[in-house]
């Protein structure tokens, strides 16, 4: 049997004991982008001070779907609200968060919006990444 140590808290903050090197890593760190939470930078900056380092999470990947506006019928809003407990705010420009979009409103193909490899040697120099995103009006 092989014994596990749990060292929670924030992984700059956590202290390793001497000369100890983690053989696992696991972070809770995923938002509904993969960098939301900054996880490519926490992950890379544990690279740097272990080492590769096996991690939990391996790798997280963002699509992005481009959408015409979105108009819910009276039925659709109570529907998302009943099923998530929010009411969708749709204010035209910004950013709304709603279960269940309709397939119809989609101008194109679900694109890679940013991907991480978490144990990847190079993951520092892909904390920025470009990507061409395309759809039809």
């Amino acid at each position: 049997a092989r014994r596990v140590t749990v060292l929670a808290g924030r992984s700059a903050d956590v202290e390793l004991p001497g000369d100890f090197v983690p053989e696992l890593i696991v972070g809770e760190l995923l938002g509904y982008l993969a960098s939301e939470e900054g996880a490519p930078a926490i992950f890379a900056d544990l690279q740097r001070r272990y080492g590769a380092v096996k991690v939990v999470p391996k790798a997280a990947c963002s699509l992005v779907v481009p959408t015409r506006p979105l108009h819910l019928s009276l039925r659709d809003k109570v529907r998302n609200w009943a099923a998530h407990g929010i009411w969708p705010s749709l204010v035209p420009g910004q950013l709304y968060d709603i279960r269940n979009f309709p397939l119809s409103a989609q101008l194109a193909e679900a694109q890679v919006w940013e991907e991480f490899d978490f144990e990847s040697p190079d993951l520092k120099d892909r904390l920025q990444q470009r990507h061409e995103l395309w759809g039809s009006i």
